[in-house]
């Protein structure tokens, strides 16, 4: 799958009780929201989406080396466990139905 377009958005004002969420490069409409504090989160997700991504995909990878090491002496749930549930996360963020070891 290739990489989402990482665009900047921005909340704006479309009524006196609504927010919406804009493009910050071509100003176009994204959502609407009821509340400010909806059309903020979504602007979080949406800029920083990409740089969390990044940051979890290198914390995987040293988790993988280190479960790799010591996966003899600690429980297999515990490191295992984390490297399995953050491979599932990082593919449903990424549109991709596996995620391989990144090392």
């Amino acid at each position: 799958m290739s990489e989402a377009k990482h665009t900047k958005f921005h909340v704006g004002d479309i009524e006196a009780t609504r927010m919406a969420v804009f493009d910050s490069v071509t100003g176009h409409f994204f959502a609407k929201c009821e509340f400010a504090d909806n059309a903020a989160f979504i602007v979080r997700a949406c800029n920083f989406h990409n740089d969390l991504l990044e940051v979890c995909k290198k914390m995987l990878a040293r988790l993988e080396s280190y479960a790799d090491i010591v996966q003899h002496e600690i429980p297999s749930d515990s490191v295992l466990g984390v490297v399995l549930q953050a491979r599932a996360v990082i593919a449903k963020a990424t549109g991709e139905t596996t995620c391989l070891p990144t090392a």
